[in-house]
Order: C-alpha cells, then structure tokens, then sequence
C-alpha cells in the first residue's frame, strides 16, 4: 500500500523489514532497490543488489534490475552484460529478452538485436506491439536489408490505423531516399508535410527528393527551411553543405560542415567530407550523402 501511495520511504522501511524476516526471499531484494531509486538514491540500490548476488546466484531479477540501473545511468555496456546475465538465468522472460534486445539496438549491434526481435513477434502477446515491428524495421534497415524493411513498413503504414503515422512515414522516405525509390520518397514527403508541418524533417526528405530530381536550387531551400525550424541538427548542416557543394558553392559548404561539426564534433559525415576537401579531393557526389531526415529519439 505505502508504495502504490507513493510514500517510497516507508516502503522502503517496510521491505527492508521484509529481507530481515525473510532473507531466501529476493523479491524482497528487488523491491527495496525500486524503492531506493525512486528516493533518488540508486548508488544505495545497485549496493544493495550486488551485495546479495551471493545469496541468489541463480535468481535472473537481481541481474536484470542492475542491468535497468546501468542503462538509466546511460552505460549501456554494463547493462548489456547484466541483461545477458539475466537472459541466460531466465531465457523465457520476454521483459528481459526485450530490454536486452533495446540495449544490442542503443550498442549498434543489429544483428543479434533483429534475431531478438523476430523471436519476439512471433510470441502471440507481442502481436499488435507496433513499436517492436518499428525496431524491427529499424534493424532490418541498419542492416542494409532495404528490401525487406521497405516492405514491412509498407503493410504497417497501409493499416488505416497507421496512415497518419509520422515516425513511421519519416522512416519510410529516408529508406526511399536511400534505395532511390522517388515514388515513395514523394509520397512520404506530402505524407510528413501534411501530418507535421511544423517539423524538419518533411523538409529535409523534400530537399533529398529534389536531389533525386535533379532540382539543386528548390534542395536547398528545403533544406534552409529545415534549418529554420531546428538549426542544431548537425545532419541538416551537412546535406546543406552536399547540396551547395553540388551546386559549385565550395566556400559556403565548407562553412556549413564545419558548422555541422561545431555542433557536434564527432559527426563522421561532416569529418569526413571536410577532410576530403582539405585534401583536394572532390567530395560532392551523391554517393557520399549519409545525412538522414531521421531525428534521433
């Protein structure tokens, strides 16, 4: 009761109790390290989990909490290592194969994380998870599997209750964009405008439209108008500055990749293309466009 009122502390006192009277039993373990950090105090609660690993060596709950811990802390790599820990202890516990697999997709690592998922949607509770089919085609994609991702969100987006699916639409142009499938790419750029006018990224997958046509000018008013709505994405900076390369503007579009990497210095789109002008090399061909209409969640 104390804990669904929000009276964490007294919760707390109340588990800690608990582990006293009853020291086989780690539910009791977990509940005071979720009460520990809803007071703020998850230094106290990652202590109190790894000191009583001895006594439940087999007990998955205790690895799979560190590992929550760790990722909330932002250290991903520790949280992979718990969450595995805590898969092999209970492979069947899908609340861990999901958290692991949300942790292989933060690392990078797609191809563990796609195999994850389709074990996970052929479970019948995770049918109508559309933000599983939405990761999935986020792997499947990283993956270069451009086919296969174009086609899974394509019958995603076709269900009258997805049409108006921004994200969704978004994702659908940058993979467009990349397998040069301009019809699409024209239908998801109306698509994002119409539904969210107000975002950059109908406009960035416009300017990559009127790349594909050829249309240098109109790319980079598009683009411009990206910048105008959110100037401190470094992603946009560096297809303003492919698109004023393209268009024999050099020093401008130096000017916007090293923009682009005051933003953020390790934009390796912006490094790169910047390198490759200091260089001499001619870095203004489309096959270097790596920017993406994506914004990061």
């Amino acid at each position: 009761i104390d804990e669904r009122t929000s009276r964490f502390a007294e919760a707390l006192e109340r588990y800690t109790r608990a582990m006293q009277l009853e020291p086989g039993d780690a539910q009791y373990v977990v509940a005071a390290s979720e009460m520990y950090v809803q007071l703020g105090q998850g230094e106290k609660a990652e202590a109190l989990l790894r000191e009583s690993m001895g006594r439940f060596p087999t007990t998955a709950a205790l690895r799979h909490t560190l590992g929550q811990l760790s990722a909330m802390r932002g250290d991903d790599a520790a949280a992979l290592e718990w969450f595995n820990q805590a898969r092999l202890l209970a492979p069947e516990d899908q609340v861990i194969l999901e958290d692991l697999t949300r942790t292989l997709v933060a690392l990078h690592q797609y191809g563990q994380a796609e195999t994850n998922l389709n074990e996970m949607l052929r479970e019948k509770a995770n049918a109508g998870r559309v933000d599983l089919q939405m990761l999935h085609i986020r792997c499947l994609a990283a993956l270069d599997r451009l086919g296969e991702a174009r086609t899974a969100l394509g019958l995603l987006l076709d269900k009258p209750e997805h049409k108006s699916d921004v994200q969704g639409w978004i994702m659908m142009g940058n993979l467009a964009a990349r397998m040069n499938d301009t019809g699409r790419l024209r239908t998801a750029v109306a698509r994002v405008l119409a539904l969210a006018p107000d975002r950059p990224e109908g406009y960035a997958l416009k300017s990559m439209l009127m790349r594909q046509l050829n249309r240098p000018a109109d790319a980079l008013s598009a683009i411009n108008t990206a910048i105008s709505i959110h100037g401190q994405d470094p992603d946009l900076w560096v297809m303003r500055g492919l698109i004023q390369g393209e268009m024999g503007q050099q020093a401008e579009a130096r000017a916007s990749l090293l923009n682009a990497q005051r933003i953020d210095p390790g934009n390796r789109n912006a490094q790169t293309l910047i390198a490759m002008d200091s260089a001499g090399a001619e870095p203004w061909v489309r096959a270097t466009a790596g920017a993406s209409a994506q914004q990061s969640p």
